[in-house]
């Protein structure tokens, strides 16, 4: 048979043998052939994940506060619906740091060993240092 070419996807060079693309040196290919550093990509989720919330969590309160301002008040919303409305942008504020922490791998390794640590302590000894119920055979530790 002859060379199969891929005439309208330049970008996919797929490896048929084993039906995957072929890996880069930590890099991505976009569309126009140019590679994108995974540092690039990552950055631009991070971003991504960052505006996706702050859309999500303003968008309520402005929609709220505009229809009771063009109503000139005169729209009853109920009170629950009010302090979610109210409560949402502050939520981004902490939403924030987890997301950055999500994306930073020094973070998110500390996290999982200190969280991993603390399971063996007690999955070992049953009781953490500082739990109230500290029996005498394990004090001297």
């Amino acid at each position: 048979m002859g060379k199969v070419k891929a005439t309208g996807f330049p970008f996919l060079k797929l490896n048929f043998l084993s039906m995957t693309p072929p890996l880069t040196d930590g890099l991505r290919k976009t569309c126009g052939g140019r590679p994108i550093p995974r540092t690039k990509m990552k950055t631009l989720k991070m971003s991504l994940s960052i505006v996706i919330t702050f859309v999500v969590c303003w968008t309520p309160y402005f929609v709220v506060y505009n229809l009771l301002i063009f109503s000139n008040y005169s729209l009853q919303i109920p009170d629950s619906l009010m302090v979610v409305c109210d409560m949402l942008p502050l939520t981004n504020s902490v939403i924030n740091p987890f997301i950055y922490s999500c994306y930073n791998m020094k973070i998110k390794s500390q996290i999982s060993e200190a969280c991993c640590l603390r399971f063996e302590y007690v999955f070992l000894h049953g009781f953490l240092p500082n739990c109230p119920y500290l029996c005498t055979c394990c004090t001297s530790m």
